[in-house]
C-alpha cells in the first residue's frame, strides 16, 4: 500500500495500553532521577558552605534583609522663658449648660450652650466644638481632653515635666497641617490644688482646613495623680473670635475627678 493510500485508507490507532504504560514509566523515572540530582547539588552546597569551601554561586542569590524599625524620638526643651499669663478675652461667651466628666483624663470642666455641641470621643476622651456642615464642613471650635499621648512621656519628665507636656501637645496638633505656633501664654496653674501648666499659642496654617489659617489655642496638662497627666486643648478659629471668652471659661471650670 502507498503511502497515499495508507493516509486515504488505514490510519494507526492510538497507543495501546502497554505502550501508554511505558510511556508513563519512563517519564516517572526522569523526573525521579531530575529530583535526586537536585537534591544531591543542594546537599553538596551546603556542605561545601559549612566546611568554608567558596560557593561557586556567590552573589546570585537574592539579598534578603530585615525592613529598618522606623523610630521617633521626641524631645522636649524649653525654647525660653515663659510667655507669661494669658490675657482676658474680651466679650461675654457662651452659656454654661452642664459638666463634661472625663474619667479617662481624670477631667471635668464646663459643657458650653449653643453653638457647642458635646461630640463622640474620637482621638481623644471627651469633647465639645462647633463646626459647620454646609455648604462645606467647617471645623471652628474644639475643646477635648485625653490622658497625655504615651510617645510624649520620655520627654515630659523633670521638674518641668507638665510645660513640656502641654508644648508637646500643642506641637502635635499642628504637625500635620503645616502650622506655626506663636506663644502668647504660658505659667503655671493649681486645679483642684493639683499642679499644671497653660500654654497659649496663635497657630498659623498654611495647609489651612475649610479656609481656617488662623486659631488661638491653648492647652493645659494637669497632674492629676495619674501615670500622664490629663490635658485639655482648646482651639477657636479667627472666624469666630467672638467666642475667645469661652476659653477662660472653660479653664475656669477645670476640675481633677477619680
Amino acid at each position: 500500500m502507498s503511502p497515499a493510500q495508507w493516509q486515504a485508507g488505514v490510519r494507526p490507532g492510538p497507543p495501546g495500553p502497554g505502550v501508554r504504560r511505558t510511556i508513563l514509566l519512563v517519564i516517572v523515572t526522569f523526573l525521579a532521577v531530575a529530583a535526586l540530582a537536585a537534591a544531591a547539588l543542594v546537599f553538596v552546597l551546603l556542605k561545601g558552605r559549612s566546611e568554608g569551601i567558596p560557593d561557586p554561586y556567590a552573589g546570585a542569590y537574592p539579598v534578603v534583609t530585615a525592613a529598618p524599625t522606623p523610630t521617633s524620638t521626641v524631645s522636649w526643651a524649653p525654647s525660653g522663658p515663659p510667655a507669661g499669663r494669658l490675657r482676658p478675652f474680651p466679650g461675654k461667651g457662651s452659656k454654661v449648660t452642664g459638666v463634661i466628666v472625663d474619667k479617662i483624663a481624670g477631667l471635668a470642666y464646663a459643657r458650653l450652650g449653643a453653638p457647642w455641641k458635646t461630640k463622640g470621643a474620637g482621638s481623644h476622651s471627651a469633647g465639645q466644638e462647633y463646626s459647620v456642615e454646609k455648604p462645606k464642613f467647617r471645623w471652628l471650635t474644639g475643646a477635648y481632653s485625653a490622658p497625655m499621648e504615651d510617645k510624649l512621656a520620655p520627654a515630659a519628665t523633670g521638674p518641668q515635666a507638665l510645660r513640656a507636656a502641654a508644648e508637646l501637645t500643642a506641637q502635635e496638633s499642628v504637625k500635620l497641617l503645616d502650622g506655626k505656633l506663636t506663644p502668647i501664654a504660658g505659667q503655671q496653674l493649681k486645679v483642684n490644688g493639683r499642679p499644671a501648666w497653660l500654654a497659649g499659642y496663635r497657630a498659623g496654617f498654611t495647609n489651612s482646613i475649610s479656609g481656617v489659617t488662623e486659631r488661638t489655642m491653648v492647652v493645659v496638662a494637669v497632674n492629676t495623680g495619674r501615670r500622664l497627666p490629663g490635658v485639655m486643648e482648646i482651639s477657636v478659629a479667627k472666624q469666630v473670635y467672638k467666642l475667645l471668652p469661652d476659653i477662660l471659661t472653660l479653664i475656669k471650670s477645670l476640675k481633677v475627678v477619680r
